[in-house]
């Protein structure tokens, strides 16, 4: 399952699983039974589950109102300047196709992703140099210096909130969501199986 409205990648399946959650997370707009609450909220995954969103939550709150120029900077925007820095490293030219790929959502969602961070200046599309067909995607001088910018205010947002953190819970924590970040990698959530169970549940 893809991203395919206009919203961050990710939005409507995180939605829905707040949704169904949102309690647990301090959402008023959602109240499972108490039994219900008690078997979401039962297990470490539950309450991993629930703290990600909420830090998601927190992470895409920023750039909704922020500004470069006269144009708002969205989410999106840092998503396709992230996603172009990091497939720079190994490839040698980056496409829509790519960022797509990257960023697991379909080529028309790229496209307007990438059509506003080139509207904002921060990605400059040039005529590809081994295929005349396609173009290629790089980070404008701007949009080098918001990567740099946004990646230095979130770290040290970071190191804000753990300063009074011992040592070693640091290091565990580090550790830990690195480890969980990996194994996430190795093994994308497959939400085909969903698709039916919320059919369902709709058709009830």
């Amino acid at each position: 399952m893809r991203a395919t409205g206009a919203g961050t990648a990710g939005d409507t399946m995180e939605n829905a699983t707040q949704n169904t959650i949102g309690n647990a997370a301090g959402d008023p707009a959602v109240d499972p039974s108490p039994d219900v609450r008690s078997s979401l909220m039962e297990t470490h995954g539950a309450a991993i589950d629930v703290a990600l969103f909420r830090l998601r939550r927190i992470w895409a709150r920023p750039f909704r109102t922020r500004r470069t120029g006269d144009r708002p900077i969205q989410i999106s925007n840092v998503m396709v300047v992230h996603a172009l820095a990091k497939l720079s490293r190994t490839e040698s030219e980056v496409t829509i196709g790519a960022v797509a790929e990257h960023m697991d959502i379909d080529p028309s969602t790229a496209s307007r992703f990438v059509t506003d961070a080139i509207g904002a200046g921060l990605v400059a599309r040039l005529p590809s140099e081994v295929d005349a067909r396609r173009a290629r995607l790089m980070l404008t001088d701007k949009g080098r210096r918001v990567l740099e910018a946004v990646t230095r205010y979130r770290r040290d947002y970071l190191e804000g909130l753990i300063a009074d953190w011992s040592e070693q819970d640091r290091a565990a924590l580090s550790r830990l969501l690195t480890r969980l970040a990996e194994a996430a990698a190795r093994r994308p959530i497959d939400l085909s199986g969903l698709d039916p169970i919320v059919d369902e549940i709709i058709r009830r």
